[in-house]
């Protein structure tokens, strides 16, 4: 029975937060899963980072489904334990493609650092899973910012990599 409710909030997390990320906003239940069940809250500003696996194809004909979920799982925890190890609260999220998104609470001054603890956590994806991930961004925003606008923007900045060829 544990396990079972386990899984069923994990279900619940995940939900919510994707409907957050689909729908710009978290809408009652959803504001309301975020306060209680999360510390983002609690936090002066928002970001959003968006990890996304490179070599997507590559990496899709080396791992069967279950465990590309399982990959994304631990890519998804790996980067909670780097962000949430410093001044920030993080939920992630598997959005079913090449990438986790990573609504991340923190500081309003606390972009730059923010940068380096994405890097670290490219690395340790790396040192650990054998993954490289490319990842970005957003600037500081509130509870009241369309993030699913934001979500869109940060996500295409993670492709430009194929473009200029840096992480």
């Amino acid at each position: 029975l544990h396990a079972s409710m386990r899984n069923q909030s994990e279900l619940v997390r995940s939900e919510l937060l994707a409907q957050w990320m689909l729908h710009g906003t978290p809408g009652t239940k959803g504001y309301e899963y975020i306060r209680t069940q999360t510390k983002l809250a609690s936090c002066d500003v928002l970001f959003l980072a968006v990890l996304r696996i490179e070599a997507y194809t590559v990496f899709c004909e080396r791992y069967d489904f279950p465990s590309r979920k399982l990959m994304k799982y631990a890519i998804r925890n790996i980067s909670e334990e780097v962000i949430g190890a410093g001044s920030y609260a993080a939920e992630g999220l598997d959005m079913g493609g090449d990438h986790i998104i990573l609504v991340v609470g923190g500081p309003a001054s606390g972009g730059l650092q923010l940068q380096r603890l994405l890097e670290e956590t490219q690395n340790q994806v790396a040192r650990i899973l054998n993954v490289d991930t490319t990842t970005a961004v957003s600037n500081a925003y509130d509870f009241g910012a369309n993030i699913r606008n934001i979500y869109d923007h940060i996500y295409e900045l993670t492709k430009l990599r194929f473009l200029n060829g840096e992480k």
